[in-house]
């Protein structure tokens, strides 16, 4: 698996225009990881889009309100509650309703 900033050297490079095989010979990936990482089609490119769109489908908490509890996981946060908007999107409700038990 590549690492982010590798993906990321690939990508300058062929905008840069030089060749997929130079390319492969200088980063030392396979000619076909540079051919799917050109057509976007890489794992390392999909899962990049995935985080890309879990963090714009968040909801940034509003700074110019007063701290409040959240009424789930009971913390002084800004609302709303970071935390459990990421546990949310994860798909981790179960945690969030063991979590809120806990704390009664």
């Amino acid at each position: 698996m590549l690492k982010a900033w590798q993906v990321g050297h690939i990508r300058y490079h062929l905008k840069s225009g030089r060749s997929q095989r130079w390319i492969a010979h200088h980063a030392r990936v396979a000619r076909g990881t540079v051919f799917a990482i050109a057509r976007r089609e890489h794992k390392a490119e999909r899962q990049l889009r995935a985080q890309t769109a879990a963090l714009a489908a968040l909801e940034l908490p509003d700074l110019n309100q007063p701290p409040r509890r959240c009424p789930t996981c009971r913390a002084l946060v800004y609302m709303p509650c970071l935390a459990c908007s990421i546990l949310r999107s994860e798909g981790l409700t179960r945690l969030l309703a063991a979590q809120k038990k806990r704390k009664r």
